[in-house]
């Protein structure tokens, strides 16, 4: 934060585990819909990059809760609704495919499967196969058999085949 403080890295995890565990029961539970849920990851990434650097982490985390409840009162008075109408379903399935593909590179990228390379402006934009220009190590084997994996369950239309290849 602004202070210099940093919160560990193990309680950031249990916390967030923690509240997407608990709102998912809860919609179970209460709200009778088998959907997960966890924090967002547009959230995230403000609080992280710009509202963290520039205020003490309580301040961050009180802006957190207080766009909670704007989302919630537009839930509720119905406005979210007429404003995610109002753009052409084009668009919102253009922005779905943007954050799955995103959600896919960085996939790529931890998986070793592909790297980034500095430019001398120290960007990372381009990309190689591997580390090394060469595709080998175990966590490229992992990847490659989870994809495999993954694709033969679905393409066998087996339930849960996301899942069944996560836990494998």
């Amino acid at each position: 934060d602004m202070y210099g403080h940093q919160l560990d890295n193990g309680q950031l995890v249990t916390a967030t585990v923690l509240s997407a565990a608990f709102s998912t029961l809860l919609m179970g539970v209460i709200g009778n819909v088998p959907i997960a849920l966890a924090a967002g990851l547009g959230v995230n990434t403000v609080v992280a990059l710009q509202l963290a650097p520039r205020m003490s982490w309580p301040d961050a985390m009180g802006m957190v809760v207080l766009a909670g409840i704007v989302v919630m009162l537009l839930v509720a008075t119905g406005l979210r609704e007429r404003v995610m109408n109002a753009v052409p379903k084009s668009l919102r399935k253009g922005i779905a495919i943007g954050i799955g593909l995103f959600i896919l590179l960085i996939g790529l990228v931890d998986s070793g499967f592909v790297s980034r390379i500095p430019d001398a402006a120290h960007t990372t934009v381009p990309l190689q196969l591997g580390g090394t220009g060469h595709l080998d190590g175990w966590p490229i084997l992992v990847f490659v058999l989870g994809a495999l994996l993954t694709l033969a369950l679905i393409v066998r239309k087996v339930p849960g085949a996301i899942l069944i290849s996560i836990v494998a």
